[in-house]
């Protein structure tokens, strides 16, 4: 049953979900801390919290765990109730049950303002013990950049004792670009670009004088782009001229191999022109 509900948790299948509670309870199947918690996890992931609450709440005092917790504050922290979220975790301190580092990604992720998500945080390392890792900075470092207060986040980021991670950085970059602060942006970047020099996620776009431009493959020619297409066509012939075969057996099978060719030799150029645009 703990498998078949946490299959239907990744896929969101709500109904399939539902059918296998039902079975659970026709037949009387004993309801353990796994098949409640993954009852939980399968409502909370499908959207229907209330119903996660149910089952929670249906579960004797025994049979609930810190997971149990964790996924019940996770489930409203995903759903958008993060004040019954952060009430919940109050609750499982009370109940004596000892909050852990999952228990806290939960709250954070739950809490609206900075001032709560601070208070929160230095709670975890004062209170309770626990040494944040970096996904927990991650969600600090991204409501501080929600917040527009970008300075307050790479405070953070230089006081951490773990080294940033690309989660970290991209953060940084999509929070700058959003309060315009491009300096900061570029930093950010070309540090991301260190850590992760050959994800394609990190190249499908550049910033020019304030314009964006993105590339994908398959692009069609776009009217004002016949100068980056032209020079696209001159380095593909340069590279085919040094030695450089598509390796098309990757690429999408419902498209003949020219076509095939022209976009993988263009989603790798595009990355090196975004280098060299950016960093010459």
């Amino acid at each position: 049953m703990v498998g078949v509900l946490s299959a239907c948790s990744h896929l969101a299948a709500l109904n399939q979900g539902q059918s296998i509670h039902d079975y659970i309870v026709r037949n009387r199947l004993r309801m353990n801390v796994y098949v409640g918690t993954a009852l939980i996890d399968m409502y909370a992931k499908c959207g229907d919290i209330d119903e996660a609450k149910q089952v929670f709440d249906t579960m004797g005092v025994k049979k609930k765990k810190n997971c149990t917790w964790n996924v019940l504050i996770s489930g409203y922290a995903m759903n958008g109730k993060g004040e019954a979220a952060l009430q919940d975790f109050d609750r499982m301190v009370v109940e004596e049950f000892k909050p852990d580092d999952v228990t806290f990604m939960g709250v954070l992720c739950a809490c609206k303002t900075v001032e709560e998500c601070r208070r929160r945080f230095s709670s975890m390392i004062n209170q309770f013990g626990l040494q944040p890792k970096i996904v927990h900075y991650g969600c600090m470092i991204d409501l501080f950049g929600r917040g527009g207060l970008l300075d307050e986040a790479m405070e953070m980021i230089h006081s951490m004792k773990l080294k940033p991670d690309a989660i970290i950085w991209r953060t940084l970059v999509r929070v700058c670009r959003f309060h315009g602060r491009e300096e900061l942006s570029e930093f950010a970047l070309r540090k991301l670009l260190e850590l992760e020099p050959t994800n394609g996620e990190n190249y499908v776009s550049i910033e020019i004088e304030n314009a964006v431009y993105e590339f994908k493959a398959s692009d069609p020619l776009k009217m004002g782009h016949e100068v980056i297409h032209k020079m696209l066509e001159d380095l593909k012939n340069q590279l085919k001229l040094a030695g450089y075969v598509p390796e098309t057996e990757m690429a999408l099978y419902d498209i003949n191999k020219e076509e095939k060719e022209h976009n993988l030799i263009y989603l790798h150029m595009g990355c090196y022109i975004h280098l060299n645009l950016h960093y010459g």
